[in-house]
């Protein structure tokens, strides 16, 4: 029964995000908000990443699985024959931005003109595009989606990378947010088992080292819960 649930909630997210956030009229755009009649005017790298890591997952459910019921069979199996369709045209969008932008993607681009909407290239915003370019790779097989994840994890390590701290340093700022850490970890894991570099394994080592050196992990006491901190404040060596 709990395997029933998930999976009509699933279908239920599925079809929602295409209904209110996913247009493909004119091959296929998506924005990061929307309301029952109208799409938000922008879509950020950190959604569509996102939403192709879920896209990618969903395709993996078996429609065919043993005590599934018929209805939810059939269900799954006309919303998984969407997705591979529109993996590929989102994964041209996420490839276009990235192979656009020497220093790395942008937090938002406009909707209608794929453009730019703002001057932020924030570090979680790498992090979901290398994450969503590997998934549409996984998704789709498209070749241009792996060598577009390489090349931003590359522009990632030149524009953001700090070799005296030994960590990714956000522009502007002296601390890592934990969403941020979390996701640059996912990145360089995912990218290490999407091509077999070892320069991701490398990479996250060396990062996660930087991150409890700095106590991003607090245990707790008698007063306080253990849990990771908001924000950890980068250290030089």
């Amino acid at each position: 029964e709990a395997r029933d649930a998930a999976l009509e909630v699933a279908i239920f997210a599925f079809r929602s995000i295409l209904t209110l956030h996913v247009s493909l009229a004119s091959g296929a755009s998506a924005s990061s908000t929307a309301s029952r009649d109208v799409r938000g005017m922008t879509v950020s790298p950190e959604d569509f990443g996102v939403f192709l890591q879920a896209m990618e997952a969903f395709s993996r459910i078996p429609a065919d699985a043993k005590g599934l019921e018929r209805n939810a069979q059939t269900a799954l199996a006309a919303e998984q024959g969407k997705v591979a369709k529109l993996g590929d045209a989102l994964v041209k969008n996420l490839v276009g931005w990235s192979r656009s932008e020497r220093q790395g993607v942008y937090d938002k681009y406009d909707v209608g003109t794929n453009s730019r909407a703002n001057r932020n290239r924030s570090l979680a915003s790498q992090a979901y595009a290398i994450q969503g370019l590997v998934a549409g790779h996984q998704l789709t097989g498209s070749s241009a989606a792996i060598q577009a994840a390489r090349e931003m994890a590359a522009k990632l390590d030149e524009h953001f990378w700090d070799a005296k701290a030994s960590a990714f340093t956000p522009s502007g700022r002296k601390g890592t947010r934990v969403r941020e850490a979390a996701a640059l970890l996912g990145a360089l894991r995912v990218g290490a088992l999407a091509t077999g570099d070892g320069r991701y394994i490398y990479r996250y080592r060396q990062y996660l080292t930087h991150l409890h050196d700095a106590g991003w992990f607090q245990a707790g006491s008698s007063s306080t819960p253990p849990g990771f901190q908001a924000e950890v404040v980068l250290s030089q060596k």
